[in-house]
């Protein structure tokens, strides 16, 4: 007897990997300091060096679940949209350019939002999972963070993250 073919080769047997994408209903969004925020430094770190070289940063907004980053340089203006579980998403437009508003990127802590959200979860007597949205901005010659928790209360750092202060 012959032999009988069955099939391709065993390279047509195994499929190449696919990513699995969820269906982002069923991704449940990161919250205060859960593993996937952008709060936590790692994370913050890790996207933050994404936009080495986009120029100076206007402003920066974290959400647990979100970073929406704004910079601007001589030729262009660059918006960076980061989502957990997402690529990143990048923007750009005609260049704005305004030095006295602008921070370095080297002068974002990466530590910082975690060191305010802590902070200020004391002092708020709530949860860090309380914590809305955060962003940071020069203000009269230096950058500070703002912290808002959902309640709409705020708290106010240093750079670093420190020096907290309500309103």
């Amino acid at each position: 007897g012959g032999l009988v073919r069955v099939g391709g080769s065993i390279d047509d047997a195994i499929d190449p990997a696919k990513p699995f994408v969820a269906d982002p209903e069923d991704v449940q969004a990161p919250v205060g300091l859960d593993r996937e925020s952008y709060l936590r430094p790692e994370n913050l770190r890790s996207a933050l060096a994404r936009l080495r070289g986009e120029g100076r940063v206007q402003s920066v907004r974290i959400a647990p679940d979100r970073m929406t980053a704004r910079l601007v340089n001589s030729k262009r203006r660059a918006v960076w949209n980061f989502r957990a579980g997402q690529d990143p998403q990048r923007v750009i437009g005609a260049p704005y350019y305004d030095f006295d508003t602008t921070i370095a990127l080297s002068q974002i802590d990466p530590a910082a939002p975690a060191r305010l959200a802590r902070a200020a979860a004391r002092r708020h007597r709530s949860s860090v999972n309380d914590i809305d949205y955060l962003y940071i901005q020069r203000n009269v010659g230096r950058a500070r963070w703002v912290l808002y928790f959902k309640d709409r209360t705020h708290f106010t750092a240093d750079r670093h993250g420190r020096h907290v202060e309500r309103g």
